[in-house]
């Protein structure tokens, strides 16, 4: 049985879900059978990489200027958030880029949309100085995760499994966040990233096909937003995004 049949039995009830060697990788849906696994990726592995990094000074402008203007962000993800505070402006919700933001960025919505096999969401993230985000795990491996840094002060530091790595700004960081992993952040200033995923580069044209059938029949998209938001009060000012 290849994986790709496996998965279609797992998913089906058919067959026990796959369980990953490390205890620290714990895929909230479901694990991928077959997939090179690892907590952190070299980034340079992937032909994207260079384009997205020649970016960084026109998206890190987008940025600097929507935070002038006071424009997009939200609070986020408030469960996860042990200290402090984290906020996102939602770029694309899996295949459809957001309505109210896709326009107010069109620099960094152009750097996304031609990343070869992008999937899920993308936003820019930003977090409060003293935030902790306590360890979770992401929905499957796959997927990985990437991070354009844009805004990053002193003392800022994610655990990845049993890696610890920090960002740099304008160096793409990748990594695999069906692994458990935790973020601190310091400094004077909020951390703001660019967020996107990819597809797994083990993954077939096959395999993405029914990962993204899969993404549509359960509104994926509409799940991210409602879970992002659990347990936020409306007005959300996020004034301390923007300085004040």
């Amino acid at each position: 049985m290849n994986r790709l049949e496996t998965v279609l039995e797992v998913l089906a009830g058919r067959r026990e879900p796959v369980k990953p060697d490390d205890p620290l990788q714990r895929p909230d849906l479901f694990a991928y059978p077959g997939l090179e696994s690892r907590p952190v990726w070299d980034a340079g592995r992937f032909d994207w990489a260079a384009p997205v990094e020649s970016a960084y000074p026109r998206i890190r402008h987008e940025v600097q200027h929507l935070l002038q203007r006071r424009q997009g962000f939200r609070t986020a993800w408030k469960d996860t958030t042990a200290a402090g505070a984290w906020a996102a402006m939602w770029l694309f919700l899996y295949e459809k880029p957001h309505v109210e933001n896709a326009g107010l960025c069109p620099e960094t919505v152009g750097v996304l949309s031609a990343i070869p096999r992008r999937t899920g969401w993308a936003c820019f993230s930003a977090m409060a100085p003293g935030t902790h985000v306590r360890a979770h795990c992401g929905s499957t491996n796959a997927k990985l995760r990437c991070h354009l840094p844009l805004l990053v002060p002193e003392g800022c530091r994610m655990r990845v499994g049993d890696e610890v790595v920090r960002w740099t700004e304008g160096k793409l960081l990748v990594f695999d966040d069906s692994f458990e992993h935790e973020v601190w952040t310091g400094g004077g200033h909020p951390r703001v990233v660019l967020v996107f995923d990819v597809y797994h580069p083990d993954l077939r044209l096959e395999e993405r096909v029914l990962l993204e059938a899969l993404q549509k029949r359960h509104d994926l998209a509409g799940t991210v937003e409602r879970d992002s938001s659990r347990g936020i009060l409306e007005p959300d000012q996020c004034s301390w995004v923007y300085g004040s």
